[in-house]
């Protein structure tokens, strides 16, 4: 009966933990989906529209960065960004454990006479 409730207490941690701590993994990947769509689609586009459109991105998932987070850097056609933010995690009831996530994304235009036959 003992190790049955040890089992069962240790799954629901386990569950809890996940429930947590994988939506904020899985908001960063769409984050930095849209951020490297972003820079890839912005080579026309001046550095200050570029992070004015990172930090829309970044409110549409409700994470906490500022515009001072936000570096936005333009080498011939390609543009970077760096940005990064902290999230506490809640891995047990709470108990809270900070991540930081940090973004580094490099913005290559596609090549649109690679695709044409």
């Amino acid at each position: 009966m003992i190790r049955t409730l040890i089992k069962l207490a240790i799954v629901v941690i386990v569950v809890h933990a996940a429930v947590k701590i994988v939506p904020v993994f899985w908001t960063y990947v769409k984050f930095k989906d849209a951020v490297t769509e972003t820079a890839r689609f912005s080579s026309r586009r001046s550095p200050d529209e570029v992070a004015t459109r990172v930090l829309a991105i970044a409110e549409r998932y409700d994470l906490p960065i500022s515009r001072g987070d936000i570096e936005v850097r333009k080498v011939e056609d390609r543009t970077y960004v760096d940005t990064r933010y902290s999230v506490r995690l809640e891995y047990f009831p709470s108990k809270f454990y900070p991540w930081e996530f940090v973004l580094n994304v490099e913005g290559v235009p596609p090549r649109y006479n690679d695709i044409i036959p």
